[in-house]
């Protein structure tokens, strides 16, 4: 294959990771901001009728028992639903910056990017260690994927 063509797969990669991030940060943003202006009891009242017909049918379905442990759990700890929405806002603002950055093509960004995206990779694989969940796992990985694409990205624009 063409160095060229390669090139430009490579290009389209990025900007299509790039777009899921802004999109994740955007929802992160918008989740935090929910969390911080909805009362903890219509989160509880809304998981549970969401769940409640998969639960009717497999009262140990994995993916609504622990929706409904989680939101119980936010409603049940101020410390946990404070932290969710600073940890929300917070992660959520820094993907929007990051790839906002990233897409302009700013140097200094591309170094901070990868430190940030460890760090997120760090902890997701620290919460997978304590909640076995999949989820994390599936998102540590793609956030590798990603940050492979911006320390691919950057050394290819340090040589420009």
């Amino acid at each position: 294959m063409p160095r060229q063509c390669t090139r430009t797969l490579v290009d389209r990669a990025f900007l299509v990771a790039l777009v899921i991030k802004a999109i994740d940060g955007a929802l992160e943003l918008i989740g935090g901001g929910l969390l911080l202006v909805v009362p903890p009891s219509a989160i509880t009242v809304l998981v549970r009728s969401l769940t409640q017909h998969e639960l009717s049918e497999d009262p140990q379905d994995f993916v609504a028992t622990h929706i409904r442990a989680a939101a119980e759990h936010l409603a049940g700890s101020a410390a946990a639903r404070g932290f969710g929405v600073l940890y929300l806002i917070g992660h959520g603002a820094i993907k929007l910056l990051l790839v906002a950055a990233l897409v302009r093509r700013i140097r200094p960004a591309y170094p901070v990017a990868i430190v940030f995206l460890g760090s997120f990779i760090l902890y997701e694989l620290y919460r997978f260690v304590l909640d076995h969940s999949m989820v994390l796992l599936i998102f540590a990985a793609l956030d590798v994927g990603i940050t492979t694409m911006v320390v691919r990205e950057y050394l290819e624009r340090r040589t420009d």
